[in-house]
């Protein structure tokens, strides 16, 4: 939830800092020192992170072949429900799809000026700053599973009291900032239960499934809700995206049990299941 945390402050400090760098002293410049920062991180990460490489590509190996995981993912039902709780609550994701059509919901429909916008749009965002951080605090203490069932309740309340709410300020500045910080909390937190439910070598293929569906997705709901818009309303596609956290709710929900091959209670960490 940090790194989640730490990702989405430089999502909003970047277009900020990219204007003021680009007028000063211009695009080319501005790409090269934007590339500073992660030539740094990458060097830090090089020098003082150590793995034992070939013992984890060996271990894996010995466990199957890619294909072999691929097909051992896709056959858990418990990684299924996960990944399409991902593919279902793309329709709602927040730096997306909520936070671009809420913008244009409130400059174009409602009518709002740029300044009352900014602010409201300001605390939507502040949200995701803070919000994985609680919401991985909050899992850790209770579970993933009920956490993620919870927040995608509320993040369907919440866009519905958005819609609810029009124009009256006094309901959307109190409004904005809570909902910012469970709409940007689902990921990071479904993220990590699918860390939990994979185990083992599983887990590479799992998140190599679950991104590239996750966020190859994302351009398809962004066209659906677009349509809808176009077609329809703001409010109608405000209403297919609480569905879509409610959908990914109920997928979240089929997820029971310790995952297999998990340690049990009378069984050490380190010993492998089946072993006597």
């Amino acid at each position: 939830s940090a790194h989640i945390s730490g990702g989405n402050v430089g999502t909003l400090l970047v277009p900020f800092v990219g204007l003021g760098l680009i007028h000063a002293i211009g695009w080319q410049a501005t790409v090269a020192v934007f590339g500073i920062p992660a030539l740094l991180a990458g060097g830090t990460i090089l020098l003082t992170v150590r793995e034992d490489h070939g013992a984890y590509r060996r271990a894996a190996e010995a466990s199957g072949t890619p294909r072999e995981h691929f097909r051992a993912v896709i056959a858990r039902k418990d990684l299924r429900a996960i990944l399409g709780a991902s593919l279902v609550a793309a329709g709602g994701r927040g730096l997306d799809i909520v936070a671009p059509f809420m913008l244009l919901y409130l400059q174009g429909p409602l009518g709002l000026s740029e300044e009352t916008t900014a602010l409201l749009y300001a605390l939507l965002l502040v949200g995701a700053i803070i919000g994985p951080l609680l919401a991985g605090t909050i899992s850790d203490r209770y579970g993933r599973r009920p956490t993620l069932i919870v927040y995608y309740v509320l993040c369907a309340a919440g866009i519905l009291a958005f819609v609810a709410a029009g124009s009256n300020l006094a309901l959307l500045v109190p409004l904005m900032l809570p909902f910012g910080t469970a709409v940007f909390s689902e990921s990071p937190v479904l993220q990590a239960f699918l860390a939990d439910r994979a185990l083992g070598p599983l887990r590479d293929v799992a998140f190599a499934v679950y991104f590239t569906a996750a966020f190859g997705v994302g351009a398809g709901w962004a066209w659906i809700i677009g349509q809808i818009v176009q077609h329809a309303s703001y409010p109608a596609a405000f209403a297919v995206m609480a569905a879509s956290y409610l959908g990914a709710a109920f997928l979240v929900s089929l997820v029971r049990g310790p995952a297999p091959g998990a340690p049990t209670a009378t069984q050490p960490t380190g010993v492998p299941t089946g072993s006597t």
